[in-house]
C-alpha cells in the first residue's frame, strides 16, 4: 500500500506569491527598481568625494580651480539624483498598483466564497467579524506588498553597494569598517 503525501500548504511569503497570480512580474520589477534606486541614492556620495578630493588636491597644490575639472562629477551626482527619483517614485507606483490589484483579487474571490456558504454561518458569526476579514485583514497584505518588499529588498542591497562605494575609495579603510560586522 502507498501512502499519498498531500502537498504541504504554502505559507506566509509563498503563499503570498502564489495570491499574486499575474502581479508576480510588477512585484519582481518593483523590487529591482527599488533595488536600483537605492544604488543611485549611494552614487552622490562617492561623487561628492571625489569633487572634494580634487578641491583639495588643487588648493595644497596652489593651481587654480575650474569648474571643467570637476563638472562630470556634478552632472553625475545630478543624474544619479534625478534617476534616484525615477526609480523610487516608478517602484512605489508598480508595488501599490500591484498591490490594489491583488487585494481586488483576493476580496472578490472572498466575496465568491461566501456567497456559497450557507445562512447558518452568517447566523453564528458577526457582522463585525466577516467586515474585519474582507476589509481590515485584506488590507494588511496591501501594507506588506506595498512597502515592505521592496523596502527589504533595498534595505539588502544598500549596504552591498555601500561597501562597494568604500572598497573603490579605500579598501583598507573598508576592511577596517567591516571589523564590526564580521565580530
Amino acid at each position: 500500500e502507498q501512502m499519498t503525501k498531500t502537498p504541504k500548504k504554502k505559507e506566509g511569503f509563498f503563499r503570498l506569491l502564489e495570491l499574486a497570480e499575474t502581479n508576480k512580474t510588477k512585484i519582481t520589477f518593483a523590487c529591482m527598481l527599488s533595488v536600483l534606486s537605492s544604488m543611485f541614492k549611494i552614487i552622490p556620495y562617492f561623487t561628492i568625494y571625489m569633487i572634494l578630493r580634487k578641491i583639495i588636491t588643487v588648493y595644497y597644490k596652489e593651481m587654480p580651480f575650474t569648474f571643467s575639472s570637476v563638472s562630470v562629477l556634478v552632472y553625475i551626482t545630478a543624474a544619479s539624483a534625478v534617476m534616484y527619483g525615477v526609480c523610487a517614485y516608478s517602484s512605489a507606483m508598480l508595488s501599490h498598483g500591484a498591490a490594489f490589484d491583488i487585494l481586488y483579487d483576493l476580496r472578490m474571490k472572498l466575496m465568491e466564497k461566501m456567497g456559497k456558504i450557507s445562512s447558518g454561518y452568517y447566523t453564528a458569526n458577526s457582522q463585525g467579524g466577516i467586515k474585519k476579514l474582507i476589509i481590515e485583514d485584506v488590507e494588511q497584505i496591501e501594507i506588506f506588498i506595498a512597502h515592505s518588499m521592496c523596502e527589504v529588498a533595498a534595505a539588502i542591497a544598500t549596504p552591498l553597494f555601500t561597501i562597494v562605494v568604500l572598497f573603490i575609495t579605500d579598501w583598507r579603510l573598508t576592511l577596517v569598517s567591516l571589523i564590526p560586522i564580521i565580530c
